[in-house]
């Protein structure tokens, strides 16, 4: 799964720095009246504004915006708010079908957090930060949605099986597209589809409390 991701760029990533800070000046529709929150060099948190890539929607291509992080919902007459969906059953579910289809966005991030498990339950202790090789950008598969009740943008992460540089941890994690496959995964329906199949990379990992 994928519960909490950071910004904090380690490397010289002149790239990340830019399109974080172009998300910071791109705030949609109703999100455009809060005051612009800061997203470069923090760590993020469910229900929080934070950068993402998408179609403009005006034909000028891929741009990035700030959204908010997790869908509202109300689950057997208990309030939750959903951060991340399954990639192997999200055309299934009436909440994400037709966002797969149209709406896809990529997360911006310089690495994303998780605990140590055993089972279900997670060791505070035990925080560890992961990333890709020789790159200090991970780019995560998402979908959003326009809010039906605020009018606000807001994106979950996909998740799928944990491969073997994540299994130790936990056994679900992001989605994780390589920086090649960032605008074919945004731009095309099926090829969107293929990527979330894919094997995703190995990860290197720091323990970080």
């Amino acid at each position: 799964m994928c519960g909490r991701y950071t910004t904090d760029i380690e490397t010289d990533e002149a790239e990340l720095f830019r399109m974080l800070a172009r998300a910071e000046t791109n705030i949609p529709l109703a999100s455009a009246a809060q005051k612009t929150p800061r997203v470069l060099g923090r760590e993020v948190f469910p229900s929080e504004y934070a950068a993402v890539l998408a179609q403009n929607g005006t034909g000028g291509g891929v741009d990035a915006f700030l959204y908010r992080w997790g869908y509202p919902a109300e689950i057997n007459g208990k309030k939750r708010l959903l951060i991340n969906a399954r990639s192997e059953t999200a055309a299934e579910k009436a909440l994400y079908a037709e966002s797969l289809v149209s709406r896809r966005c990529v997360v911006l991030t310089a690495g994303f957090f998780e605990w140590m498990h055993n089972g279900k339950k997670a060791d505070p202790k035990l925080k560890y930060r992961f990333n890709m090789t020789k790159t200090g950008i991970l780019y995560l598969a998402g979908l959003y949605r326009i809010s039906p009740t605020t009018g606000e943008y807001e994106f979950v992460i996909l998740t799928r099986d944990a491969n073997e540089s994540m299994a130790p941890i936990h056994d679900r994690m992001p989605v994780i597209l390589r920086p090649e496959h960032v605008d074919e995964y945004l731009g095309d329906t099926n090829s969107a589809a293929k990527l979330l199949c894919e094997t995703p990379p190995i990860l290197i990992k720091k323990l970080v409390s």
